[in-house]
């Protein structure tokens, strides 16, 4: 194991130096109509009323909240952020993360765009997404492949399935 790692690293080594940047927002925004806030709103009221029966005054507060804290993030717009991916690790905006806080990668599709993730070594940690756009998918996959392994088995991540159902 040892050995394939130092054989890895010396490859690594005669690679040279590239970067690869390009700039994609943080999330895709779907438009959304009057209706699919009336629709958010009347789900709101029913579950309010459910909970309003089981005398579960917490529960109420809790949808009323929730209802609250989608309005306000749904009409928040994506921010760009710029990418840059090096050996040496990967800079977003200004905040740097080396590669080797990284165990593996994937790529998901939201929408037919590509979407990469970096699954960071941290067992708890939520892996780093980012779309690809901007920027030839298969330059980025095969640069990271160097460096990372691909995980293979996940196709599609919850909150891809969130997005694509609630337009969120």
């Amino acid at each position: 194991m040892k050995k394939n790692k130092k054989v890895l690293d010396s490859m690594r080594e005669k690679i040279p130096s590239k970067i690869i940047s390009w700039q994609a927002p943080e999330f895709l925004e779907y438009k959304k109509n009057i209706s699919w806030y009336l629709i958010l709103i009347t789900l709101g009221i029913i579950l309010s009323v459910i909970f309003y029966y089981t005398n579960n005054l917490l529960a109420i507060i809790m949808v009323i909240l929730a209802v609250i804290v989608i309005i306000i993030t749904a009409s928040q717009k994506p921010k760009k952020r710029l990418y840059r991916l090096s050996k040496e690790g990967l800079k977003v905006n200004e905040t740097f993360y080396p590669l080797d806080n990284f165990k593996s990668f994937f790529v998901t599709y939201v929408e037919n765009v590509p979407q990469l993730h970096l699954e960071k070594v941290k067992k708890f940690s939520l892996p780093l997404d980012m779309f690809l756009t901007g920027v030839e998918e298969n330059e980025v996959v095969n640069f990271i492949k160097l460096y990372l392994p691909e995980n293979t088995k996940i196709k599609i991540t919850t909150s891809d399935l969130f997005s694509r159902w609630f337009k969120f």
